[in-house]
């Protein structure tokens, strides 16, 4: 090699010939930098959003639980089943957030209670299988969403009062 081709080789590694890569690879890795954080911030939307729906759905069946519950808290409300309504305040605020459409109570079967060891005179009390049914509507939303609750329950009753 020669004196002329080591410095024309030099010439062209020179920082005045390499100033224009930089600018280029700058550009690209803040391309791959911002499409990162697009997608960053796309994904935590879409988090937020599901752990929504996962409060939302909770929240409903807590409401169709405490109406269930309020059902299955009087007896009355088997011997003289009707529909009925009622308002829950989940967080406790004062406002309703969700109706609940209790329907009356179905009864299922009855089973003669002939294996239990107490007797109620010369008859043993009737076990019967009821369906109680919940329809949950968000009415603190602009949702609207609605669910539905089945619960079976089974309840002793005099042979009187079997359905």
């Amino acid at each position: 090699m020669s004196a002329a081709d080591v410095s024309s080789e030099l010439a062209m590694n020179t920082p005045n010939n390499q100033r224009g890569i930089s600018l280029v690879m700058a550009l690209i890795m803040l391309v791959v930098l911002t499409l990162t954080a697009l997608s960053s911030t796309s994904s935590v939307n879409s988090s937020i959003r599901i752990a929504g729906n996962m409060q939302m759905q909770d929240e409903v069946l807590t409401a169709a639980q405490m109406a269930i519950d309020d059902q299955l808290s009087s007896l009355a409300n088997f011997t003289t089943a009707v529909d009925r309504d009622i308002n829950v305040d989940i967080n406790r605020d004062g406002e309703n957030d969700y109706r609940v459409k209790l329907f009356a109570p179905v009864c299922v079967t009855t089973a003669a209670g002939q294996k239990d060891s107490y007797k109620l005179g010369s008859s043993s009390p009737n076990k019967t299988f009821w369906e109680v049914r919940a329809e949950v509507t968000d009415i603190s939303t602009a949702t609207g969403a609605t669910a539905t609750v089945h619960q079976g329950v089974r309840i002793t009753l005099l042979p009187s009062m079997g359905c």
